[in-house]
Parts: C-alpha cells; sequence; structure tokens
C-alpha cells in the first residue's frame, strides 16, 4: 500500500507526533522530542527512523516508508515476539502514516561492539547463531512471505543503466546479478525444507546490552534456505562502508561467525557450502549495485 507522501510530514512533527504517540502512553503527552537515525524525504517518497523520547523519559523507536512496507514488519514482529526470546515487542502501526512504533531497546548495535571488540567474538557469535536456531524452529504463519526478494537489486539495475558508469562494469555487474537470481531461484526450488530466515542480518539490525542480545527490522522475514542468514552477515563483514576495522579482523569475524555456526547447526553438507557461497555472492552483489546506484561508483572496494 503506497503512502500519501503528506502523510510522512507528521513523522517529522513533534507537536503532529504526539496524537499518534498517545496511543502507547498512559500519561499525558506534554513533549516529543525527535532524533533521527536514518531519513529520507521528496516529493514522492519518505522512510524514516528515529527515537521517540516522550516527556523527556520514555523513548520509543518509531520506523516509518511510504511504500508500507512496516505493516509486514508489524505482523512477523508481533507474532515473533509472542513466540521466543530478544524479539523486541511492537507498540502498534499506523496504515494510514505507514509508521511502525516498537519497545526502544538499550544498548549498542554489534556494529560498535564489532568496532570496540575488533571483530566479533566466538560467544558474541554463538548468541546470534542460537537465536537463528530458535528461528528456525517456530512454525512459520500463513502470511510469511517466500524467498528472496529481487526487488531492491532489480530497481538498482535500473538506476544503474541511467547513472554515467562504464559499459563495461554495468554489464558485468548485471550479468552476474541475473545469473546468481536464476542460482538461487535454482535453490528455493530444490528446497523442500524452508525455515523462517530473518532476511537482513547485518551488524546494525542486532543489538547488545551487556550479554543481552536483541534482532531487530524483521521486515525481510521470509521462507527459505538455512544457510541464508549466515551468508548474508558474512557478506555484510566486508561490504559495510561504515564497519571501521581491518580486513584481518573481518576474515576472523567471519571464521567466528562460520565456527558458531556449525557449532549451533552442525557443518554444512558439501550442497550446503555450495549454497552459501552462493547466497554471500548474492548480497554483495546487492550491495555493490546499492552503492553503484545511489552513491560514488568510483568508492566500490568490494571484488566481485
Amino acid at each position: 500500500m503506497k503512502i500519501n507522501p503528506k502523510k510522512g510530514d507528521v513523522l517529522f512533527s513533534p507537536v503532529k507526533m504526539e496524537k499518534l504517540l498517545q496511543k502507547v502512553h498512559d500519561e499525558k503527552i506534554k513533549q516529543v522530542k525527535i532524533q533521527p537515525i536514518k531519513q529520507y524525504k521528496d516529493p514522492g517518497s519518505f522512510s524514516l527512523v528515529a527515537v521517540y523520547t516522550v516527556n523527556r523519559t520514555k523513548k520509543f523507536i518509531g520506523s516509518a516508508h511510504s511504500d508500507g512496507r512496516k505493516e509486514y514488519d508489524y505482523k512477523i514482529t508481533k507474532f515473533l515476539a509472542e513466540r521466543m526470546k530478544a524479539v523486541p515487542p511492537t507498540h502498534f502501526y499506523s496504515k494510514s502514516h505507514g509508521l511502525l512504533i516498537r519497545k526502544y531497546v538499550r544498548g549498542k548495535t554489534l556494529h560498535e561492539r564489532l568496532e570496540e571488540n575488533n571483530g566479533i567474538t566466538l560467544n558474541m557469535a554463538l548468541e546470534i547463531a542460537e537465536w537463528l536456531k530458535a528461528l528456525q524452529k517456530i512454525k512459520p504463519p500463513a502470511f510469511v512471505k517466500k524467498g528472496v526478494d529481487f526487488y531492491n537489486i532489480k530497481k538498482n539495475i535500473q538506476l544503474i543503466e541511467k547513472r554515467k558508469v562504464e559499459e563495461k562494469e554495468k554489464k558485468k555487474l548485471k550479468k552476474k546479478i541475473l545469473e546468481t537470481i536464476e542460482e538461487i531461484k535454482t535453490i528455493e526450488k530444490k528446497n523442500k525444507q524452508p525455515v523462517l530466515v530473518h532476511g537482513d542480518l547485518n551488524p546494525f539490525n542486532i543489538i547488545f546490552n551487556k550479554n543481552k542480545l536483541a534482532i531487530i527490522d524483521l521486515e525481510k522475514i521470509h521462507l527459505g534456505d538455512r544457510v541464508l542468514d549466515a551468508a548474508n552477515f558474512c557478506s555484510h563483514l566486508h561490504t559495510l562502508p561504515e564497519l571501521k576495522i581491518t580486513a584481518k579482523e573481518k576474515k576472523l569475524s567471519e571464521k567466528n561467525f562460520q565456527k558458531a555456526f556449525n557449532r549451533i547447526f552442525g557443518n554444512f553438507t558439501p550442497v550446503e557450502k555450495s549454497n552459501f557461497e552462493i547466497y554471500k555472492k548474492y548480497f554483495t552483489l546487492l550491495a555493490v549495485s546499492h552503492q553503484m546506484a545511489w552513491g560514488d561508483p568510483y568508492k566500490i572496494t568490494v571484488d566481485y
């Protein structure tokens, strides 16, 4: 459901947000402070992730998108928060504003912890792998999505076609993306026992408060291959430009994460090893295509 861009104006207005947030706050709201984490707005669309502080004490996390994607995020988060640990509960979803309000989680993102610890420790990786195992054991709801959503990467290809990028690079990237999409479609056809997977397991979507884990941004959860999240996470270690750790620390982090995953799930079968590499390649291509479409294509440092 496409949201009227004018509705997005409410999300950036402390006064107008008082009425929406009053639904989840017992006391009379006298003041709302908005601290944007990510925001984008143009005449045709908007997106926002922000901390809303009510009366200087109570905090909520708000996330919104003009394409209505947060409605699925609300439904799947509500479903999982009732069945497993480490999923912060949602408070409500405003369909007319495309806005999801959920519980504020204190702590540091795994991105911050990686930089502090010069990589991921085995214990941290084990906690994440155990959460993935618990997720995969849950019987999926009827409304859950099935398979990888290729919309974003195909949209990136369209945008790249219009940009001033060397034709050779355009063709190379497009060819690899289309080949990898077909490989994934083949994996999905052969997979007779798909499980719930997060779909966007990156260091910004994982929060640690001391040793307490929280996993957020569940809008890409779907039925898929059990190794997909491991491949996704390992790809992010190498493609996130914001992650300031050395190449050696990234390799060690990937090794620790795979070790933890294998300890919890058992070693990969030969087929799973192949699937892991295909998914890792796909998420690397997704990151490269995003940079080429939306950023500076000449600052791509990842080998693809």
